[in-house]
């Protein structure tokens, strides 16, 4: 019961992360119109995300941590185009081959890619995230590098400049990731240290690929981490713009997973 009752929470959080996003502010007793709750309940919510840093309350009225794109908790970001990610995993997943040595980085879009790796063992998985490598370690045959650095709770990730400094020397043969945001010729992100983190990955590697859903498209973040260019492959699912897609295949070779 004491799960089902936390997927619940994590689903009504989800949507209450969602309707603030789209709107830009709400009051709690409208949210707990929308989500069929009590404005306890809503309340209770709320107050849980605020102490992580992701949304604001003021006099009752809720919104964002910033004006930007939010990076959201792992449990939050792997729920969002969740069948857009599976769908994108399953392409990234032709890459892929035995004797890599694979790095991503703590995207949710890189978390379905995961399980599919047991089909290409041997591998090597070099990552910073701690929801990724407790996913990985007990498949047969993935050897897990884990890198250094100091613990971002919020990301369940290692971050910082023992994170960056630990890549030094690695060359992986190909790196997965994807971002807050793209717009622009460029992938976006509102935190330093995560942008430090991913550009060192997309150094230390032979072969980059960006997984980037549909949603992706529609939000904003105000430094960029990386053109587009820098991709070798970009990776997208069929509910993006068809312009947008076009505009994409400016930059790398593109791949649109076909949603059923």
């Amino acid at each position: 019961m004491a799960g089902k009752s936390t997927n619940q929470r994590s689903a009504r959080q989800r949507l209450l992360v969602n309707a603030i996003i789209d709107s830009g502010a709400e009051r709690i007793e409208k949210l707990a119109e929308e989500l069929d709750v009590s404005q306890v309940t809503v309340y209770r919510d709320v107050q849980h995300l605020v102490e992580r840093g992701i949304l604001r309350l003021d006099r009752g009225e809720v919104s964002v941590r910033s004006t930007s794109t939010i990076e959201l908790p792992p449990q939050l970001r792997s729920q969002q185009s969740a069948k857009e990610k599976e769908a994108i995993a399953e392409l990234a997943a032709e890459y892929i081959r035995p004797h890599m040595a694979v790095m991503v980085d703590d995207s949710s879009s890189v978390l379905p890619l995961i399980p599919l790796l047991s089909e290409h063992a041997p591998l090597t998985l070099i990552t910073n995230s701690i929801t990724a490598q407790e996913r990985a370690k007990t498949i047969t045959d993935i050897d897990v590098v884990l890198t250094g650095g100091k613990l971002r709770r919020w990301a369940n990730a290692l971050y910082g400049t023992m994170a960056t400094d630990s890549l030094a020397g690695i060359r992986a043969d190909i790196c997965l990731m994807s971002d807050a945001a793209l717009c622009d010729g460029g992938i976006y992100n509102p935190i330093d240290y995560v942008i430090d983190m991913k550009r060192k990955m997309l150094a230390s590697s032979n072969m980059n690929i960006l997984l980037v859903d549909s949603a992706k498209f529609h939000k904003r973040a105000w430094q960029q981490t990386a053109s587009l260019s820098d991709f070798d492959v970009i990776i997208t699912d069929s509910n993006s713009p068809a312009e947008k897609v076009e505009e994409l295949g400016e930059f790398a070779e593109v791949r649109v997973a076909q949603l059923g």
